[in-house]
């Protein structure tokens, strides 16, 4: 599909050589991650170190040709780092990957364009690919825009769309940026056939803090069931903390705590901000063993707890000196 391998090394090279592309990552180690990514050697850790080194953006300008011209394969490998890393400036390489036949580039073209925050008219046309892939990434990235235009556009094509994963995911990325209406036409969905809808549209609804569905939230912690309880305690992730407080708080006080339940109870209240909520999993942690461990550690591991923050934890409860 035009450049050989080597005249897209070469392109690369001189792309990675512009004065525009300069940037405080070393020159030598973002030139080696966009030629494994061009030639598919190691794609995945070559994009975990553009990520630690703050390059994507500057790969994605070299991979330009590689998009443009490079063969099937190179395209595609080129298409993660546009997915994770893509900038305003890169639109036009995004519109390419858009409109092309393989479905992983038009994904990649979807979580771009998200990911730039760009607002265009092909994330909208997106939202009718045939592949339920594309529909799906093109909702999270217009749901990643936090537009009520945008919000609109996502409940209208709920309204037609046929996969209810794809549905879910209209419907959940809707609320990024409320507008009036929404949760009036959200509880309409508490009642569809569809399983997974019911539960996007709670979810949806609990994003919201809206009482329709805390109130599926509360009524499946109150289950008799475990995973019901556990679909309870996930409805609840992403809610603002004084509607997700109430619900879950219980869960890390009752005597004794079943972990496996509020463990992650208390990662989704201290990602909503509440600090008593990592220090009751540090200090859980400190003293458990057999199965509350796991459930315990893996809460702190979600909440990115460094070993310092332990250590202060636990220090200012008088565990440590």
């Amino acid at each position: 599909m035009g450049c050989t391998v080597n005249r897209l090394a070469a392109v690369l090279l001189l792309c990675l050589a512009l004065p525009a592309a300069a940037g405080k990552a070393d020159p030598a180690a973002v030139r080696a991650a966009v030629i494994d990514i061009a030639n598919g050697q190691g794609v995945a850790g070559a994009l975990s170190r553009l990520d630690f080194m703050g390059a994507g953006g500057q790969a994605c300008d070299a991979l330009v040709p590689v998009v443009l011209r490079g063969d099937v394969k190179a395209r595609r490998n080129a298409a993660e780092a546009f997915a994770r890393f893509a900038e305003p400036r890169h639109v036009q390489a995004l519109l390419v990957l858009a409109e092309d036949m393989d479905v992983s580039l038009r994904v990649a073209a979807a979580k771009g364009l998200g990911h730039a925050k760009l607002d265009h008219p092909a994330l909208r046309q997106a939202l009718g690919d045939k592949a339920l892939g594309v529909r799906r990434e093109a909702a999270r990235a217009l749901g990643a825009l936090k537009s009520a235009d945008a919000g609109k556009a996502l409940l209208e094509a709920a309204g037609t769309e046929a996969e209810p994963e794809v549905r879910e995911a209209m419907l959940v990325a809707a609320t990024a940026a409320p507008f009036p209406g929404l949760p009036a036409k959200l509880e309409g969905y508490l009642h569809h056939s569809s399983e997974t809808t019911r539960m996007a549209a709670a979810r949806a609804l609990c994003l919201l803090g809206a009482a329709p569905g805390l109130a599926v939230a509360s009524e499946k912690l109150g289950s008799e069931s475990r995973y019901d309880r556990r679909d309870g305690v996930l409805l609840l992730e992403g809610a603002p903390l004084k509607a997700s407080g109430p619900l879950l708080r219980p869960l890390l006080a009752a005597k004794p705590p079943d972990y496996a339940l509020a463990a992650p109870a208390a990662r989704v209240l201290a990602q909503a901000g509440d600090e008593r909520a990592r220090e009751w999993l540090v200090l859980r942690a400190n003293d458990a063993s057999g199965a509350a461990v796991a459930p315990l550690l893996d809460a702190i591991e979600a909440l990115k707890v460094t070993d310092e923050d332990r250590q202060r934890i636990l220090r200012k409860n008088l565990i440590v000196p």
